[in-house]
């Protein structure tokens, strides 16, 4: 059957779950040292624009160049980031022994939501551009404010697998799947389209479709 094809839309479909999945693990597995969280975010969202709209076979290769490529400045912006979620959670564990009143507990998960929202699209536009960490920080903050909606649909996304996976416990396994798979996708789906917007606007190049034209895509 044609549908069953290996360049069949069955087979492409489980072939991009599939590394979309490992991608995911791949990062987890390089955040372990902490130290490497920028650098391994950076990577999966490298990995992923190229696997969802360049059809890239191989994932290992490309994840660990960006790795390695970018680890300096995405490691100075970690230790940014993290000194900000370090403080963060030094007021939710303060507010949970002590308490506060409603308006500041609303106003502390705001900022919290937004700074989470901050990571994604910086370590998102360290993956695309060549920037300053100042110019990194600014246009990452613009993303974030504009489009807030997009981080909305992420984070409730994730919620709403957390909540499956507690009410099907038996489906653990396949819930992670295809949770790990679906995050990934709606993110590379909603940095393309800003990136796409951008670039447009800036007039400038597209890094993924460039190092594909030059690497050529894995067999």
């Amino acid at each position: 059957m044609k549908v069953l094809n290996y360049n069949g839309p069955v087979i492409q479909f489980i072939e991009k779950t599939v590394n979309l999945f490992l991608i995911y693990a791949i990062s987890f597995i390089c955040c372990i040292p902490i130290v490497t969280i920028g650098a391994s975010l950076t990577a999966r969202y490298y990995t992923t624009q190229r696997v969802l709209n360049y059809g890239e076979h191989s994932i290992f290769k490309p994840f660990f160049i960006c790795f390695k490529e970018n680890f300096k400045q995405s490691t100075k912006v970690w230790a940014v980031q993290a000194f900000i979620m370090a403080v963060l959670t030094a007021d939710w564990i303060y507010i949970y022994n002590v308490g506060c009143t409603r308006l500041y507990w609303f106003m502390l998960l705001f900022v919290t939501f937004f700074i989470l929202a901050l990571n994604i699209n910086i370590f998102s536009l360290i993956s695309h551009y060549e920037m300053t960490i100042p110019a990194l920080y600014r246009t990452a903050l613009l993303i974030t404010i504009v489009k807030i909606y997009y981080s909305i649909l992420i984070f409730a996304s994730f919620i709403g697998i957390i909540y499956l996976a507690y009410l099907y416990m038996g489906l653990l396994p396949l819930i992670i799947f295809a949770g790990c798979a679906s995050i990934l996708y709606l993110q590379g789906s909603f940095m393309k389209r800003i990136f796409d917007v951008w670039d447009k606007n800036e007039g400038l190049e597209n890094d993924y479709e460039e190092n594909v034209t030059e690497e050529g895509l894995s067999e």
